[in-house]
């Protein structure tokens, strides 16, 4: 049986290992599990994964290295117009727009990698070819590239890793995702939240409440930092736990609508400590975004219809649906 505990009323905690193993009856219990989580409130904490302690240690402590930098320097690797590789400012981006919310920036700079693996006759082919693009490797810190490579293809297999358990959960083959994703134009954000000195202008957040826009998200917080908080049913908002060695795994409105709302996309910030408008503290996490094949096309799945064999949305391809939804939230230029 998948080991669950709650210490926060809402996102529990899921040890993952079954799946690695042979045990038909806890990888079953393990599905169901994640089911569950995905249906009550589409967030859980995971342990038992395979991405070691010393790659993720390394590369958080690289990345504050590199945010360290001074403005100048890291901005020679800004990306240009609406290309996501490469280094975003403090208030190049408010996730709250999104939600079509009209607040201030979000109090967060951070840095972004793309699929690493994007030679190919596909990935040149114009109809999908806006959503790949060649990574920004800064000249420092030293090992920034070799780290940043390792850590992505870590996430990556634990995201194949966790769509194959999402399968089990929805009835599906556990293979039934493989040829949706085998192409994917997923991006890892490497986020930094720096020290607030001065309160923030009103509505402003760390990272304004919004849901995410594919398939699943991997969050790897920073050890001991809190600050994510997720909105319940019951119209609050709560804190998700931290929890040593695991990732907050999340779906996103992709995932929503591949399963008619059978699973929830839900509302989630980044908020201070205790609710500080000031802190002294800064903050790191890690963001691994599955965006599924461009030109896969997201329609209800079948073990998902409604008792009438209906679905809520109509089919969407993956590529635009994903660039409409980030072109509310990043200007294009603004991440210069």
């Amino acid at each position: 049986m998948p080991q669950t505990q709650s210490p926060s009323a809402s996102v529990p905690v899921i040890d993952i290992s079954a799946f690695y193993g042979d045990d038909a009856a806890a990888r079953a219990a393990l599905a169901a599990a994640v089911d569950r989580a995905c249906t009550e409130i589409g967030f859980l904490v995971i342990t038992g994964h395979r991405v070691g302690a010393a790659l993720r240690g390394d590369w958080f402590a690289t990345l504050k290295r590199f945010f360290a930098l001074s403005e100048a320097e890291k901005a020679r690797y800004a990306p240009q117009g609406m290309v996501r590789q490469g280094y975003h400012r403090v208030g190049s981006s408010g996730l709250a727009l999104g939600e079509d919310k009209e607040t201030p920036p979000d109090l967060r700079e951070y840095y972004m990698l793309g699929r690493l693996d994007i030679d190919g006759a596909y990935f040149a082919d114009p109809v999908v070819a806006d959503n790949f693009h060649p990574n920004v490797w800064p000249d420092a810190p030293e090992g920034f590239r070799a780290l940043g490579e390792a850590y992505y293809a870590a996430v990556e297999a634990l995201a194949r890793d966790m769509m194959a358990i999402f399968a089990l959960g929805l009835d599906l083959p556990e293979t039934y995702f493989d040829d949706k994703i085998d192409r994917h134009f997923s991006i890892l954000s490497n986020l930094y939240y720096p020290p607030q000195k001065v309160a923030p202008l009103p509505g402003q957040l760390r990272a304004g409440a919004h849901t995410d826009f594919g398939s699943l998200t991997l969050l790897l917080p920073e050890p001991g930092t809190g600050g994510l908080q997720v909105f319940t049913k019951a119209g609050e908002w709560e804190d998700v736990p931290v929890v040593p060695d695991s990732f907050v795994i999340n779906i996103g409105d992709m995932m929503a609508r591949w399963t008619n709302d059978r699973w929830v996309s839900t509302l989630h910030r980044v908020v201070n400590e205790a609710g500080a408008t000031i802190s002294d503290k800064s903050r790191q996490s890690i963001a691994y975004f599955l965006h599924p094949n461009p030109d896969a096309v997201i329609a209800c799945l079948d073990t998902c219809r409604d008792a009438d064999g209906g679905a809520k949305y109509a089919p969407v391809e993956v590529g635009p649906y994903i660039a409409a939804k980030e072109a509310k939230v990043r200007k294009p230029g603004a991440a210069a």
